[in-house]
């Protein structure tokens, strides 16, 4: 879902950021699949916005450069990593089916 922000949410965000967002946006940052189930429980409380979620990790990422481009390297290295091994196991099971088809 995308959440709109304000032109100049920036401005509004950062003191809130500063206080009670970095560890928020840090956990956003390496996954956004939380968002819904931390929205369940902020949500209700209504104490911010939808949108303030998203804006703390985005501040959180600008904020941590190095930490953000050492997540995306190690979650593309993963994903090159399970496709071969998916690969290596598919060959392992058309040699054993080639195997038992000789036999």
């Amino acid at each position: 879902m995308k959440m709109k922000r304000p032109r100049d949410w920036r401005i509004e965000l950062r003191p809130i950021y500063e206080s009670d967002g970095k560890s928020i946006g840090r956990m956003l940052m390496h996954d956004r699949s939380k968002e819904p189930s931390l929205w369940e429980v902020l949500g209700p409380t209504k104490i911010w916005p939808r949108w303030y979620l998203y804006g703390f990790a985005t501040l959180y990422k600008e904020e941590n450069p190095r930490e953000y481009e050492r997540f995306k390297k190690n979650r593309q290295n993963a994903r090159k990593r399970a496709a071969r091994m998916a690969n290596e196991l598919q060959l392992s099971r058309e040699r054993v089916d080639e195997q038992l088809r000789d036999q």
